[in-house]
């Protein structure tokens, strides 16, 4: 059966400054299958080149595996991992020729801007294994190199090939790969989850921009042993008394556990990408910042969801970049009070020189006026230097009684005017179904970008009260746990019942 990689249900939310440029590409000829001898790792700068045999093919996924870059950056377990690239025949004739001695292994060229920065610990060995492995049996995959500062007029034939090969038949996602822009990548089943940062891609039409992928080298159906990302309730303190709040909280509300938190970032460690921090309003929690840097050197990737008058607060005490440099690459996702709190927000954050935060604008579905979200997608455009991202929310019945809850509501939010707007618009289980956004986009674009419903790819655990549910939809049934990784076995329990 023919390999081949499938990259299913991306999700757009982060580019090199580089002039080398090389990817992996779809070559338009087949070409041989089997090694006739050790993988060749050459240098991959500026050249225009096509590289076609399998030895160099393989040879360029080693040198990325093996960069110094790689290797002093990112604490991987090499032993291992020259352990794995050599199983299955794949790459078993590589010998461990040192040119410098304390290396162990040859020294390697890769054009200092064009390593592929690539962060999950544990499973980043037997990823560029499988990677190897598939690009050596699939007879169509190649190599194209070269120098983005050259004229492409001025190129010869051979070399307008591998420009060619670039630009138009490049592999999504490997072309996304890049230093100054890290991918992260966890294994939640038999395929790998990937985010992309800094995404510049016209087809998709991202620019900076974050891009999460799944990717299989199978044409088999996605299992999921883990969840791809999980809603962690840490706390149930907040200081707001918002009328349309599902969930428990007061403004003295109870803190969850370090030691539980710390039981579950360092048990998903390697499957599960990311986790959404919520409460009650995670700042409140005394370790907020501690929990933050704890799932980080975990490999896990802690996103947290603020009011955004709370989080401009949190902007005026911790006003330095390097303070706020914890929160790099992590979603910060911004409940929407007015447009006028975000603008304070936003020219907070660029004038601190802090741009480089990711936010997300949280808005919910007849609570939120379209009048009020499409002013705070313009004051985003004309304050911070980011595409505007909006995530909307379903509407969920208030956790305390609201007696008057219909004449509070608001019109269902317009998507259309949403969309004229110029926004990445991403949507909740919940929204999907009250706005019926289906069928608003064509059928190969909603199979693109659709996550899967609540439940089966992600769950919910509620750490101050020890329990877990599908989603924080109330309602839903929520199961106990005494320890926190007991969740997983719940989510692997729903999966084989077809329950998701």
């Amino acid at each position: 059966m023919e390999m081949k990689t499938l990259v299913r249900s991306l999700r757009i939310g982060y580019e090199t400054n580089s002039s080398s440029t090389h990817s992996l590409v779809w070559l338009p000829e087949p070409r041989r299958t089997e090694l006739e001898g050790p993988p060749r790792m050459g240098s991959y700068g500026w050249e225009w080149r096509v590289l076609r045999e399998p030895e160099d093919v393989v040879g360029y996924i080693l040198a990325q595996a093996l960069c110094r870059d790689v290797r002093e950056r990112e604490r991987y377990d090499f032993p291992m991992l020259l352990e794995l690239l050599a199983e299955d025949g794949v790459c078993r004739d590589v010998l461990i020729r040192p040119e410098k001695e304390e290396y162990g292994f040859s020294a390697l060229r890769i054009d200092h801007a064009s390593e592929w920065i690539i962060r999950g610990y544990a499973v980043v060995p037997q990823f560029f294994r499988d990677l190897a492995e598939w690009a050596l049996k699939n007879e169509r995959v190649g190599v194209a190199t070269g120098n983005d500062n050259d004229d492409p007029e001025a190129l010869s034939e051979e070399e307008r090939r591998a420009y060619e090969l670039l630009h138009e038949h490049a592999i999504a996602p490997f072309k996304w790969l890049g230093r100054d822009r890290p991918t992260f990548i966890s294994k939640p089943g038999n395929y790998y989850l990937m985010l992309f940062t800094g995404v510049w891609d016209e087809e998709l039409g991202v620019c900076r921009e974050v891009v999460r992928a799944r990717v299989a080298f199978h044409d088999k159906p996605l299992r999921p042993e883990w969840p791809e990302s999980i809603d962690v309730k840490i706390t149930e303190q907040c200081p707001f008394d918002c009328w349309f709040c599902f969930e428990r909280r007061s403004r003295d509300g109870p803190h969850c556990r370090l030691k539980d938190y710390e039981d579950l970032v360092g048990n998903i460690a390697g499957h599960t990408l990311e986790i959404a921090l919520g409460g009650g309003d995670p700042l409140c929690h005394p370790h907020c910042e501690e929990m933050v840097d704890m799932a980080k050197r975990y490999g896990v990737i802690p996103n947290f969801t603020t009011k955004d008058i709370s989080w401009y607060r949190y902007l005026r005490e911790h006003n330095s970049p390097e303070e706020l440099e914890r929160f790099r690459y992590l979603g910060i996702g911004l409940s929407l009070t007015s447009p006028w709190n975000l603008e304070k927000v936003l020219k907070l954050t660029a004038g601190l020189g802090a741009d480089f935060l990711y936010y997300v604008l949280h808005v919910i579905n007849r609570v939120h006026r379209t009048e009020d979200v499409l002013e705070a997608i313009e004051v985003w455009k004309e304050t911070y230097p980011s595409y505007p991202k909006v995530l909307v929310l379903g509407f969920k019945p208030p956790f305390c009684p609201v007696e008057d809850v219909e004449e509070r509501l608001v019109e269902p939010l317009d998507i259309e005017k949403l969309r004229e707007a110029g926004a990445v618009l991403m949507f909740d289980d919940l929204a999907i179904r009250q706005l019926g956004v289906e069928d608003y986009v064509p059928p190969e674009t909603w199979r693109m970008f659709y996550q899967g419903r609540d439940g089966e790819y992600t769950m919910f655990i509620d750490l101050v009260r020890m329990e877990c549910a599908r989603s924080s939809m109330p309602g839903e049934e929520r199961y106990p746990i005494k320890k926190a990784y007991e969740a997983i076995d719940h989510f692997r329990s729903w999966r084989e019942r077809g329950g998701a």
